[in-house]
């Protein structure tokens, strides 16, 4: 999709530019609808900097949209989404494959490419030395513009790592800050996807190491102690959040064949916001209201059901079980969608259900997964049971096999995350279970879809064909 080259024009957010409105002809202010080269060139000023930073983080919360949602749970036999109106929801997933040029092969894609832009032009326009023809308090520090360097290049890493998520092995597109008109870039392998968003979360924390002990922008509300139980309005704090993420990217990376990676995972988990003596719920999250105009919370649809598997293979006494809604025997409802299915009755305040974006509990289970990857079943075991436990269920002995461990490990993930985003779509593939081995046909031609295909829009583009590049 050329729009990637767009880097440097970006049109910004909505919520930007609702911002710039009242003063759009005050001769302080940028026209960031089409930035200029000039000021790319010598550097953004505080205030045009700090809204880009809030359009990018909103785009980011954008990014996780229904599609997304939906299709990853599919996927990896969690839910449906039964619309009589659109059967491609199940039919193209657990019926047949999906047409890569339709509205299900061609999802979940440009979202996060839009997100990287973002970020692409906020980092272009961070000023690379102080500005001496600004005013004072316009003026940016070089500790002001490590920090934000460090958030920008965080989220895109994030923005990168979920787009892999459903194209997998696939890969996608990495080199894309380029100039307007240049020749599109080459998809590379999952491999070297991995291995730049690893280097790119290492990059921000140069950053936000730099960046002393506060942020000129305020994050979302979402990233405050009031929502997120820690508050992560500080570099030191956000970089904890950095750190989780590039925990779980090493994982990955490991169990995609990188044996170092693992090494690097613990430290870098080392130095996350994990903790298991606090809330499972500490973590940042994406917030949502009912105000018009507001983003649609991705679990506020009327059609998203459970798939009754999912629940029948809940153990006895397990509190998650609140997450379903009581059903018939052949359709449960989803507390996590709009309507119940024993009433059919609104869930209206699904719309302002905050959304976890990285939290304690995952990370929790996260760092067991490293640990029975290092052979440490008695530490694994405990970050398991630290999450078990707090579901009414008793604790686990320490597993005799490593494969015993990732059955235990594997359904506390399931059901704490349950309808998160794409973690059980991933782990089912990195441990090798997305098969008939581990899951039941779901319909007589189910083609266990495990990855959405490159849309048809990106083939096109390249001549029919998105050969990938890795070294």
């Amino acid at each position: 999709m050329k729009t990637y080259s767009l880097a440097r024009n970006l049109a910004l957010v909505a919520v930007v530019s609702t911002a710039f409105t009242a003063c759009k002809d005050s001769p302080t202010v940028p026209e960031l609808n089409n930035i200029p080269a000039d000021i790319l060139a010598s550097g953004m000023d505080k205030q045009s900097s700090q809204l880009l930073m809030t359009g990018l983080l909103d785009r980011d919360r954008g990014s996780i949209d229904q599609r997304y949602m939906v299709f990853s749970s599919t996927m990896s036999r969690d839910i449906y989404r039964l619309d009589s109106a659109e059967p491609r929801y199940v039919t193209e997933i657990l019926v047949a494959a999906p047409d890569a040029g339709g509205f299900v092969g061609g999802s979940a894609f440009t979202n996060f490419f839009n997100v990287i832009r973002t970020a692409n032009t906020l980092l272009d326009g961070l000023p690379t030395t102080k500005r001496a023809d600004l005013a004072p308090q316009f003026q940016l520090t070089d500790a002001q513009i490590a920090g934000a360097a460090g958030v920008a290049q965080t989220i895109k890493a994030q923005a990168y790592y979920r787009a892999l998520e459903m194209r997998d092995t696939l890969g996608i597109p990495i080199d894309l800050d380029k100039p307007f008109g240049a020749e599109l870039s080459p998809f590379v392998c999952k491999k070297n996807v991995l291995t730049y968003v690893a280097n790119l979360l290492d990059s921000a924390q140069t950053n936000l190491s730099a960046a002393g002990t506060s942020f000129y922008f305020p994050l979302p509300a979402g990233f405050t102690a009031a929502q997120a139980v820690i508050d992560f309005n500080t570099p030191a704090k956000f970089l904890t959040y950095n750190r989780g993420l590039k925990a779980k990217v090493e994982l990955y990376r490991g169990l995609a064949g990188d044996a170092t990676a693992f090494a690097r995972a613990t430290t870098a988990m080392a130095a996350s916001f994990v903790n298991p003596a606090i809330s499972l719920q500490a973590g940042p999250v994406y917030t949502y209201s009912n105000a018009a105009n507001e983003t649609t919370n991705p679990t506020f649809d009327n059609n998203i059901f459970a798939n009754p598997k999912a629940k029948t293979a809940l153990q006895a006494g397990d509190t998650r079980a609140a997450k379903f809604a009581t059903g018939t025997s052949t359709r449960y409802g989803f507390t996590g969608s709009p309507r119940l299915e024993a009433t059919r009755t609104a869930v209206t305040a699904n719309q302002t259900k905050p959304r976890r974006v990285l939290s304690n509990e995952e990370l929790i289970l996260l760092r067991a997964q490293i640990e029975i990857e290092q052979g440490d079943l008695v530490a694994a075991t405990a970050d398991i049971n630290a999450v078990r436990t707090q579901y009414g269920l008793t604790a686990i002995a320490v597993p005799l096999t490593k494969a015993a461990a990732i059955d235990a490990l594997l359904y506390e993930k399931r059901y704490s995350l349950f309808f998160e985003g794409a973690q059980r779509l991933v782990d089912l593939r990195a441990y090798g279970r997305f098969n008939s081995t581990y899951l039941v046909k779901e319909s007589a031609t189910d083609p266990y879809v495990s990855m959405l295909p490159i849309p048809k829009s990106e083939l096109d583009q390249r001549g029919g064909s998105a050969a990938k590049t890795c070294s």
